[in-house]
């Protein structure tokens, strides 16, 4: 006989588990219950069409926590200034540029391409 942990609490069903949040883990939910897929899809309307709304909100509780999203700035704001400096007053090259403030060609190149645009 197998475990309570080891079927689908629904049908009772034993393949490819889902751990289904009880109450949506965005708002505060940790306990889940073991679900077959087939059950796990009728609890989602079938195609899981609420995840997304549901990770919209976790989004948002996280943005509110403080959680930063997406890369981190290559230069500081002040290491930006010196390096729209050493472009337009100093003349330095991109391979200087990448030395000097450690970050790749592409970045150097993208950052003189905006500042070409604006001065």
């Amino acid at each position: 006989m197998n475990d309570v942990s080891d079927i689908c609490f629904e049908c009772d069903s034993i393949h490819d588990l889902h751990d289904h949040h009880v109450v949506p883990k965005s708002l505060g939910g940790n306990k889940t219950v073991k679900l077959c897929p087939n059950c796990h899809g009728k609890i989602h309307d079938r195609n899981f069409l609420t995840h997304k709304s549901l990770q919209r909100q976790g989004i948002i509780k996280a943005i509110q926590n403080g959680v930063k999203f997406g890369r981190p700035k290559a230069l500081s704001d002040k290491a930006e200034s010196d390096f729209t400096g050493d472009i337009i007053f100093n003349g330095l090259t991109t391979k200087e540029l990448c030395k000097k403030y450690k970050i790749s060609p592409a970045s150097v190149r993208r950052k003189k391409k905006l500042i070409r645009e604006f001065y």
